[in-house]
């Protein structure tokens, strides 16, 4: 399963590729079994949520408010839980659901036991392979219809997932046969993101209006820069003098890993002065204030930013990314398009740099690509109503013969 996890970071890995190593791992670790017998709706959808990231962790700020906002006349929810770091998301998370089962201490065989207790119509899946995750849980089939919302890179390549909450950029219509899940589309998007209120955009001057050079940003996990991304941002540091990166990643926090990522831009010509390395802040907001200090943030590819493209686009910082070949490599660019900033969406290394040139040259050019605010639909509480409305249909759907892979555009 870490095979599988690593496999999602390398840059020319495919979606085909992904979905062959997961049904290969099915194949040999989870081999699924039949579907249980349908049973009739009879008052409320039973929903459940798997995840061993139910904590302060990126999917809380898009589980939150679809949690929050649930109609509790039509739903009951249940979370089940593999977190092994609860904190206090973990208590609201716990807060906003019906029925809480906290799975860690169980053998999978508990596990499966008191989900298939709970008569479940969807069981929805919030991890993949990452982290802690059981993926062969599914493979048991408690649930008549078993789908995944976020969490993972894509498709997982498993049989007992039957559909994927995704949309059409980061997955096009024409690329269905490189999904194992049927995709269920929401448009123009399938993220919503929550923060909290009291942390708002940028406030006062880019840094680049009252300092000489341009600062670029990234703030994402070190498996992301991978060695293509490094080489493209030496190119883009040597193209613009007096430029320089801010990196603030986990494997920078200890000597070793400081070293290890000088070195890695030394061998490519940059001086290491032109590098800032900074720790991992404690506190939300402190975190994202880091984003003042940021005129461009450098997304990363293959694999794209999700939540730090959205904090950096809710602190008024613009994103310039790499749109790729595989839903990893889309994500930025599905963001960036409902919002209305596809200048910072480029295809190819090439375009990526001229792009950031651009933008250096043209001071002017970083404040139009900036957002002012971050609203609709983002931040579209129809969204929720939305998420709703697709698990209600896909929980039906086993009953209905017609299909239940429309697309669905949200109210704005």
């Amino acid at each position: 399963m870490h095979f599988i996890q690593a496999l999602a970071y390398i840059p020319d890995v495919t979606d085909e590729d992904l979905k062959a190593a997961g049904q290969e791992w099915e194949a040999k670790y989870a081999k699924p079994t039949p579907k249980p017998p349908l049973q009739p709706i009879n008052g409320r959808i039973r929903i459940g949520y798997y995840s061993p990231d139910f904590r302060n962790h990126s999917i809380s700020y898009f589980l939150r408010p679809i949690l929050r906002e649930y109609d509790r006349s039509q739903f009951e929810v249940f979370l089940y839980s593999d977190s092994r770091m609860p904190n206090h998301v973990t208590e609201e998370l716990r807060s906003y659901a019906d029925h809480w089962r906290d799975l860690l201490e169980e053998s999978d065989d508990k596990a499966i036991t008191r989900i298939k207790e709970d008569d479940l119509h969807l069981l929805v899946d919030l991890t993949g392979y990452f982290g802690e995750a059981r993926p062969w849980i599914f493979a048991t089939r408690p649930a008549p219809v078993q789908a995944h919302l976020v969490g993972y890179n894509g498709t997982t390549g498993l049989s007992s997932l039957d559909y994927r909450i995704s949309d059409a950029i980061c997955d096009p219509p024409e690329h269905d046969h490189l999904s194992s899940e049927k995709v269920f589309r929401l448009e123009p998007g399938f993220h919503c993101f929550h923060q909290e209120p009291s942390l708002t955009l940028k406030e006062g001057s880019a840094p680049c209006e009252t300092e000489k050079g341009i600062t670029f940003g990234c703030f994402n996990n070190a498996p992301k820069l991978n060695d293509e991304a490094l080489d493209t941002w030496a190119v883009i540091l040597k193209s613009v003098p007096e430029s320089r990166l801010l990196l603030k990643i986990t494997s920078t926090e200890d000597l070793g890993g400081q070293e290890l990522m000088m070195s890695r831009f030394t061998c490519r010509g940059i001086d290491p002065s032109r590098i800032e390395l900074i720790a991992r802040t404690g506190h939300k907001e402190n975190h994202l204030r880091s984003h003042h200090l940021v005129d461009i943030i450098l997304d990363p590819f293959p694999i794209s930013g999700t939540t730090t493209t959205l904090e950096a686009l809710w602190m008024g910082v613009p994103v310039l990314t790499l749109h790729g070949h595989r839903h990893s490599a889309r994500v930025s660019s599905s963001l960036l398009s409902q919002i209305g900033l596809t200048e910072g969406i480029t295809h190819s290394t090439e375009e990526y740099i001229q792009r950031a040139i651009e933008w250096t040259n043209n001071r002017a050019q970083i404040a139009c690509n900036a957002p002012s605010e971050i609203t609709d639909p983002l931040l579209n509480p129809y969204f929720y109503n939305e998420t709703h409305n697709t698990f209600h249909h896909l929980s039906y759907a086993p009953f209905h013969s017609v299909s239940p892979l429309r697309s669905r555009r949200f109210r704005r």
